[in-house]
């Protein structure tokens, strides 16, 4: 016989089974690892960036927003309360994260750079960058989409799977607003999606970046007398061509790009017989730093003088093509000849191609003097691709002293990408070598130096 459940007894059964459900949470989600970003600025009625989500499935509760303002003023985002702001920023790169509660594994980060006014194209080659770096290098990360929004924007949809428990989806959308190219990462956990949906849509939708806020380039200009040249020589080669070397020191508040060293030579009744501009071994010198130049002149009587000296330069704007960021092994030593051999290798440690790739070595006395300059010539428009080398080996003929070590630099150009998070120039360091026995360094510039003291060809 069939029995019937009185009708109350099944309104209690249904209640006890909402109670049991409702009293369920949702699993933790790890979310992914921290990575290279970009950072971000304050608020005015200039951008609106929304994440395309779908309606969820469930209503969810009803979240407290408070508005983060960040120092630099340069943008400013709407966020839940309870969650917790974590300001990574320097003063060349605003990045900031936001981590959801114990319990949800959720999350966004604010990333923005000065780069600067960029095409359409340099945005485009800024996003893959930036994509390349930040997630296709992650095995976890697989991107599903890539569109070009009404407004545009650029968003890109990656699914997140750790093998280790940890899922979600993450949007990601960039737009160049005035000089700050701008990125929104927002992670929805696996978990989180019938909880936090709606939330981060409104996250999304409410950040605001101001295009007027001056962060990045504070320095408006840079005052000459803050470029020093120090460590400067004059001297006759044996071909009579007249040098003018020595190395430039950046004791201003900003990294100095678009320098030109600008001297008069004067004759020995000081009469001004020529002015003639210098070339820099780098195109920026970094705040703080020292690079040596270079300046011959042809043509010149042998009694002459450097009556005049003058740098002048702008505060360096970001170039997101622009790098240091290769490799050099070097090796400085005496041939049967007596002249100073430098010979090694660039190479290109980076993820991306690098192109024109310009290298310069100077050679120092025992005082420190710059007594030797040369760019060797590695080929025109020379392309090194990921994990490529190339070698080079140079002969000083001409020196304007004894020489006690070598220093080389490089700089190059990234291709077809802007690499918001590529390091900026660093000071040269030096690497001691046994004479013959190559060195290495994995800074951004590297040296090669011989402790011997290989005898010059000419003497100052």
């Amino acid at each position: 016989m069939i029995k019937r459940i009185p009708f109350g007894l099944k309104v209690v059964l249904l209640l006890g089974v909402i109670a049991g459900l409702g009293g369920c949470e949702p699993e933790p989600t790890v979310a992914p690892p921290d990575y290279i970003g970009t950072q971000s600025a304050l608020v005015l009625p200039t951008m609106t960036m929304m994440l395309d989500t779908p309606t969820p499935a469930f209503a969810e509760i009803e979240r407290e927003f408070a508005t983060y303002r960040h120092r630099s003023g340069v943008f400013a985002i709407a966020y839940p309360s309870d969650w917790e702001a974590i300001d990574n920023s320097t003063d060349r790169h605003i990045l900031v994260r936001f981590d959801s509660p114990v319990g949800f594994g959720s999350r966004f980060i604010v990333d923005i750079e000065n780069t600067g006014e960029l095409s359409s194209q340099a945005v485009l080659d800024r996003l893959q960058s930036f994509i390349q770096m930040n997630y296709s290098a992650i095995p976890a990360y697989g991107q599903i989409s890539q569109d070009l929004l009404a407004d545009g924007r650029i968003q890109a949809v990656f699914l997140y799977n750790d093998g280790r428990g940890g899922k979600g989806q993450e949007t990601l959308t960039v737009q160049q607003i005035g000089p700050y190219f701008t990125g929104l990462r927002i992670f929805l956990a696996e978990n989180d999606k019938s909880v936090l949906t709606t939330a981060l849509s409104s996250v999304a939708s409410s950040m605001m970046v101001d295009p007027q806020a001056a962060w990045g380039n504070q320095v408006a200009a840079i005052n000459p007398a803050e470029l020093l040249v120090i460590n400067s020589l004059l001297w006759r080669d044996k071909s009579k061509a007249t040098h003018y070397t020595g190395e430039i020191y950046n004791a201003s508040p900003a990294n100095a790009g678009n320098i030109q060293v600008r001297v008069s030579i004067c004759d020995k009744n000081d009469i001004i017989l020529k002015e003639v501009t210098g070339e820099p071994a780098l195109r920026v010198i970094p705040k703080g730093a020292t690079i040596p130049f270079s300046i011959v002149v042809e043509d010149l009587p042998a009694d002459v003088t450097v009556c005049s000296e003058r740098v002048n330069a702008e505060p360096a704007r970001s170039d997101s093509n622009y790098t240091t960021a290769l490799t050099i092994e070097s090796d400085a030593k005496l041939d049967a000849r007596r002249q100073l051999v430098v010979s090694g290798t660039v190479s290109n440690p980076g993820l991306m191609a690098v192109l024109n790739v310009r290298l310069v070595i100077a050679v120092y006395d025992k005082e420190g003097r710059v007594i030797g300059f040369s760019v060797p010539d590695l080929g025109i428009g020379l392309r090194l691709e990921p994990g490529q080398s190339q070698p080079f080996d140079f002969t000083f003929v001409n020196l304007g002293g004894q020489a006690d070590h070598s220093v080389t630099f490089v700089e190059a150009e990234t291709v077809g990408i802007g690499d918001s998070s590529l390091k900026p120039p660093s000071t040269p360091t030096e690497n001691v070598t046994v004479e013959g026995t190559p060195g290495s360094t994995p800074n951004a510039m590297s040296t090669g130096t011989s402790e011997s003291a290989p005898s010059s060809t000419s003497q100052p």
